[in-house]
């Protein structure tokens, strides 16, 4: 067991950056991202399955030997437990599943946020070219989609990720690295300033009285987020969720494929019929509904999906995940894992 001489600052202010990032749902959904401290050779980075936004209540924290995490990564051994420090640990506790990324980093601090602006130029097909003028000065780094975990850190490594202060992930979100709690958020502000898409459209409130009434005696109840109803009331929206998702947190919370729409009538039948059993159903030019069951995870990804579309334009070509792409997600043992914790 590695003794820690444990910088109480830096974790303090590691805490207090996870909080600030994870209190933004434009920058960080439910269990999604992850931050990281490197001190003395230990690295410290969020659990799987933990909220940023609770760093200010609980330890969500966990020490590794980044030499060993390095070492496994050379090795392309995925499993990072024997590189956990356990002292007062709980050791059914995971690391994060981008643990392998903040380890290569060169940097103290690091973010993984999935910036719904980021994200709206992430799933281009031409992102990396769209944002090439808008990045420029800036020492960044553009990632073609692969699982993550271990297979992107692997192509991280070829890529010389060292180098790199932003690094934007197609299909996926942004990383970011500092020395200093300022100078990552510094940076992280600037890739917002500098890639920021305003939202489309001026919605309709949608009337909440009526779609209650609509899934009364049903499997299903109004989302948690108001925003979530424009996925029903936007025309380029409704294109797009005919389709593929879009990045990974989507397919692990809400499904792989197409988000199911419906007409009110068609719900009315098949709800009375008790067959609908989607996590999400969308009733075009209404709203949308979520099952009784959908966990608060999902809720965060539900939002982060309309937030994402309605900064989409409609000359956008986008890159969906591949049937194959969404089956290696869903079957990957760590996101089993992540989805299973409960906040």
């Amino acid at each position: 067991m590695k003794k820690m001489r444990t910088n109480n600052l830096l974790l303090k202010e590691l805490r207090d950056l996870s909080f600030f990032l994870g209190s933004n749902i434009d920058w960080i959904q439910g269990a999604g991202g992850n931050t990281s401290v490197k001190d003395n050779g230990v690295l410290w980075v969020k659990a799987s399955g933990y909220w940023l936004s609770d760093a200010e209540i609980k330890n969500i924290f966990i020490p590794l030997d980044r030499q060993m995490v390095l070492d496994k990564i050379n090795l392309e051994i995925e499993d990072l437990s024997s590189a956990q420090i356990y002292e007062s640990q709980d050791k059914n506790i995971r690391p994060s599943i981008e643990t392998t990324l903040h380890a290569l980093m060169r940097h103290k601090f690091v973010v993984h946020a999935h910036s719904v602006n980021v994200i709206s130029y992430a799933v281009l097909k031409n992102g990396k070219e769209a944002i090439s003028q808008k990045l420029q000065g800036m020492n960044w780094l553009w990632v073609p989609y692969v699982r993550p975990g271990l297979p992107l850190t692997m192509m991280l490594k070829q890529m010389n990720i060292y180098d790199f202060d932003v690094v934007i992930l197609a299909n996926h979100g942004l990383v970011v690295g500092g020395e200093t709690k300022k100078e990552v958020l510094d940076l992280f502000n600037q890739v917002e300033i500098r890639l920021n898409r305003p939202v489309r459209g001026n919605f309709s409130k949608t009337d909440n009285l009526a779609l209650s009434t609509i899934i009364d005696s049903s499997n299903y109840k109004l989302p948690k987020h108001d925003l979530s109803h424009s996925l029903a009331k936007d025309s380029l929206s409704l294109q797009v969720m005919i389709k593929n998702a879009l990045y990974p947190d989507h397919v692990i919370f809400l499904g792989p494929g197409s988000i199911p729409i419906m007409t009110h009538e068609k719900f009315i039948k098949e709800s009375f019929q008790k067959s609908l059993n989607y996590k999400v159903i969308v009733i075009k030019d209404i709203g949308a509904v979520v099952n009784q069951n959908l966990s608060e995870n999902a809720e965060e990804m539900l939002h982060c999906f309309a937030n994402v579309l309605l900064r989409l334009q409609s000359n956008d070509d986008l890159q969906h995940l591949t049937q194959n792409q969404e089956t290696e997600l869903l079957g990957w043992d760590a996101e089993k894992y992540r989805k299973s914790i409960q906040r």
